[in-house]
């Protein structure tokens, strides 16, 4: 993303109050850095609050059914919960997967009502055409083979089956056949890599995942 990009994003969260500490500043993404990324201006003392973001923008099931006020998203939740598979038993994994689908859905399909949408198209349009190819559920055979017999190479056997799983039960306990496998499984993914248990709920918050590790 450009600059213009980048601090239209930047603009998007002060305008959802989130607070900024003005020696940090975000910067467009390189090649080094797909996504945008802070850095600081100044030295910042230990324990400063650089960023804070209100629990109204993060992103978990609750906030979901508040903006999406429809039948339709309470009962994909409800029907959620009372599924119990080998694959899909844990109240964690049930968030992650009501997540991912949400945004699968409501990102790709953007009428101008479509309040979900409209709050958090600028956050995920980085994934939209973020390159997933290093991780490793993307791994090529070469790479597979390389790491056969391995714990981790069980661990991204046991990733996929659990992912193709959840869609088989997506289009055929939930009759959501108008999903996309390759996108689902990416938003399913970043769902993963950037969620965080807050309250005892799966939740995502945006701009986190844009701090440097």
């Amino acid at each position: 993303m450009n600059q213009n990009e980048t601090d239209s994003f930047f603009k998007w969260g002060k305008k959802h109050k989130v607070f900024f500490d003005n020696r940090i500043q975000l910067n467009p993404s390189t090649n080094e850095n797909p996504l945008p990324y802070f850095t600081s201006l100044d030295i910042i003392q230990k324990d400063t609050k650089i960023i804070s973001i209100p629990s109204s923008f993060f992103i978990n099931t609750k906030t979901i059914q508040t903006i999406i006020k429809n039948k339709e998203i309470k009962s994909l939740w409800k029907s959620l919960l009372d599924i119990e598979t080998p694959y899909i038993k844990y109240h964690t994994t049930k968030e992650m997967l009501f997540i991912a689908l949400t945004v699968e859905t409501y990102m790709r399909t953007h009428p101008k009502k479509n309040k979900f949408y409209q709050r958090y198209k600028k956050y995920f349009k980085f994934y939209q055409y973020y390159s997933f190819d290093n991780y490793p559920l993307y791994y090529n055979e070469d790479e597979l083979s390389f790491i056969s017999g391995t714990n981790l190479a069980l661990n991204i056997n046991t990733a996929r089956n659990s992912i193709n799983e959840e869609i088989s039960i997506i289009t055929n306990d939930l009759k959501i056949n108008s999903i996309i496998p390759e996108d689902y499984t990416r938003y399913r993914i970043f769902t993963l890599s950037n969620s965080h248990i807050i309250d005892n709920t799966t939740t995502v918050i945006p701009f986190i995942d844009l701090f440097p590790y």
